[in-house]
């Protein structure tokens, strides 16, 4: 019998025209709203208008912060918090990609505490974050992160030089929207990282150290989701059956890598994204490859057992060595037909760097769950193969 732990305290709404629950949930945790969102795109294709409306409907007063960019800094989530403290605002509401989740996340946590978001960081700021903050509700624009429903978020913290994590279980949303429509017109090359990035998440929450059977069990599935309907939706953005499998897929790998953790992928991605300003589902499709080659010896029969995730129709009774060499060989091939970068060295990555990229992949607690201890040198290794 195994023993273990899973916690997911979210409400979840999933479906085409699923926001129009906004207005009943919001009504029921507080009175003034700040709606966090990017600059651009939720006001240009409506979805700001919407959401408002459905708001006012039920007598939700609401201010806007759009101060969002794609890999949001320390300062400007404290700028953020400087406002809606002096607003009075109740009740958070995110509507975007991973990075706009991830700072509404932290914003209506830490909208109850009194320092600055720097204090959180790392295993002591996890001790400081010991009671709730305001509700938070959180709505994805992209089938990719799972921030919906997780309980960290991703700044770079310009103190240190480090892309970091503030995480505590009082910051799961209370819910979370996920409205396949939102994402249909996410241009295809978001389409494409984000994708990727929620295949990882699946496929190292999968393989990870502190997986569990019902981690495994929606890490799986999420891995069926997304392997047939990436494409698809790349190719074909207005196919809403694709749209709804990634938007499913990157959710269930979200409740997954929540409790598990992720791996040795996620552990690199994030220093070389911070660096070198690489989107961090691209750097995630670049390492997901290695990253099977190098756990394969010791997570031969996991890896092998997605083969029918990725080749469902094939009943062909190959040995375990193919299907796993089949699998890699999959992930690999589908990140080029997404035409993701295949080099680090088109991207601007110097060699020079490898060390330091290695050395602070181990500040991430993604690389602790790996299913094979990693040192630094195996990571410029891996750094090395795809430059």
């Amino acid at each position: 019998m195994n023993s273990f732990h899973y916690y997911l305290p979210v409400k979840v709404h999933f479906g085409i025209g699923s926001l129009g629950n906004i207005g009943d949930e919001a009504i029921t945790m507080g009175k003034r709203a700040v709606i966090v969102c990017g600059k651009k795109s939720m006001k240009e294709n409506g979805a700001i208008d919407q959401l408002i409306h459905l708001l006012e409907e039920k007598g939700v007063e609401w201010i806007l912060w759009d101060g969002v960019n794609p890999e949001p800094e320390v300062e400007v989530l404290n700028q953020a918090l400087l406002q809606i403290k002096d607003e009075k605002v109740d009740l958070v509401i995110g509507i975007g990609g991973g990075s706009t989740l991830d700072l509404g996340k932290a914003l209506a946590l830490l909208a109850e505490y009194p320092d600055k978001a720097e204090v959180y960081f790392g295993s002591q700021g996890v001790q400081k974050l010991n009671k709730p903050g305001i509700p938070y509700i959180a709505i994805p624009t992209t089938a990719g992160t799972g921030s919906e429903v997780t309980n960290n978020s991703v700044f770079i913290n310009a103190s240190t030089g480090l892309k970091q994590s503030i995480a505590s279980p009082f910051m799961f949303p209370k819910a979370a929207i996920i409205d396949p429509d939102l994402t249909k017109g996410v241009p295809p090359k978001v389409t494409a990282a984000s994708g990727m990035d929620a295949l990882t998440h699946g496929i190292e929450s999968y393989l990870s150290r502190g997986a569990n059977d019902i981690t495994k069990t929606l890490a799986y599935q999420s891995i069926k989701l997304i392997s047939r309907s990436l494409k698809r939706a790349y190719d074909h953005p207005g196919d809403m059956e694709a749209r709804a499998d990634m938007a499913e897929g990157s959710l269930m790998a979200g409740m997954a890598f929540g409790n598990s953790g992720l791996g040795i992928a996620h552990g690199i991605s994030h220093p070389l994204g911070y660096h070198f300003h690489i989107p961090h589902g691209v750097a995630n499709a670049m390492l997901l490859p290695k990253a099977l080659k190098f756990n394969r010896e010791v997570a031969k029969i996991e890896i092998a057992t997605l083969y029918e995730c990725f080749f469902a129709e094939n009943k062909a009774n190959y040995s375990m060595e193919l299907k796993v060499d089949a699998v890699i060989s999959h992930v690999e091939e589908l990140a080029r037909q997404l035409n993701i970068p295949q080099s680090l060295e088109t991207l601007g990555v110097k060699k020079a760097a490898f060390e330091q990229i290695a050395l602070e992949s181990f500040s991430s607690r993604s690389i602790k769950y790996n299913k094979r201890e990693a040192t630094v040198q195996d990571v410029m290794e891996i750094l090395e193969e795809i430059y």
